[in-house]
């Protein structure tokens, strides 16, 4: 008899009991020993008697081999003979093997796959392993894309079975760029190379360092020097002055992380004129009293200079007579 293994119940259950036969059965009434109160009963006692022997057990580590019952019959003069079965337990079913469900998680998250569970109907413990190398479809540059480990059950006689779970790896966060603090200037010295570049954050940074994907806790998100990305990716520059170039510029910066997240910021410089032209005017003179009329004896400016103005504006503020009556 052939038997598949099953921790839940007793091979020996499937011996079953030989049958004998004699040349010369007997079959005798044995009266029983008379019981107070009952009625005497006749047994009958039927030879050949099968009686069982022993049981010789061929079971390796795993259960599986061969169990082999001997019985024995015998005649009413003590004649006997004796028979065998042998069960066969065999493990042809392979464990049955559940991965966790395939999973998504951000960048900076633990990449870390979850161990199945597999149970059999044998062994009750079953051997987990990785089957074979993962299948490695990220992103060699940024670190997104898909990575799924392939499992196995292995069972005491060697049967397995097989499963994978997939983990996405995404970065749905864009970076986060820090601009300066706006700041004020004299207009002679604003100049555009003020600007500050702005610094860069981002919870994927893709940087000059080697990972070893197979590493069940290696981090996605390790960066530390020489960072590829984020960066940035444009920047313009915006006026709102007046005639005199007074007033704001602002420049705003673009910045982009590994998979194309963008993010922005400004920095403000106000530009100011808080500092007066420089006047200097002509030496102080005399002239006759016939000159005729005085005021047009005056000379313009030796110079007017300004530290933004070129050509600041020159007018007459007043003029101022000191003279006596008689025209001396």
């Amino acid at each position: 008899v052939t038997v598949e293994c099953d921790f839940s119940s007793d091979p020996t259950s499937a011996f079953t009991m030989p049958t004998a036969t004699d040349n010369c059965p007997v079959d005798l009434d044995v009266p029983p020993p008379p019981v107070a109160g009952m009625e005497t009963r006749q047994p009958v006692l039927s030879y050949p008697v099968v009686t069982f022997l022993r049981d010789e057990t061929n079971l390796n580590n795993c259960g599986v081999g061969t169990i082999t019952r001997y019985w024995q019959a015998e005649d009413c003069v003590g004649n006997t003979a004796t028979c065998s079965q042998v069960v066969t337990i065999l493990d042809r079913e392979a464990p049955e093997i559940t991965c966790v469900m395939d999973k998504t998680i951000e960048c900076d998250e633990l990449l870390e796959f979850d161990e199945p569970q597999a149970t059999d109907m044998f062994d009750r413990d079953p051997t987990i392993m990785i089957s074979r190398p993962d299948l490695n479809l990220l992103d060699p540059v940024c670190g997104t894309g898909t990575i799924t480990r392939y499992w196995k059950a292995v069972d005491c006689s060697g049967n397995s079975a097989t499963c994978s779970q997939k983990i996405t790896i995404e970065d749905t966060t864009p970076p986060v760029p820090f601009c300066a603090a706006p700041f004020t200037v004299e207009c002679d010295e604003f100049d555009e190379s003020l600007f500050t570049d702005p610094s860069i954050e981002d919870n994927c940074a893709v940087c000059d360092q080697v990972m070893d994907i197979q590493e069940t806790e290696a981090r996605v998100d390790d960066m530390n020097i020489d960072c590829i990305f984020p960066a940035i990716v444009s920047s313009t520059i915006t006026y709102d002055t007046t005639e005199c170039g007074l007033g704001t510029a602002t420049k705003e910066w673009v910045v982009r992380d590994c998979v194309g997240n963008t993010a922005s910021c400004t920095q403000v410089i106000t530009i100011v004129d808080n500092t007066a032209p420089v006047i200097v005017c002509a030496d102080d003179k005399t002239i006759e009293c016939d000159v005729d009329p005085p005021a047009d004896q005056f000379d313009p400016p030796v110079s007017v200079t300004d530290n933004c103005d070129q050509e600041p504006d020159v007018r007459v503020l007043r003029t101022e007579d000191d003279t006596t009556g008689c025209n001396n």
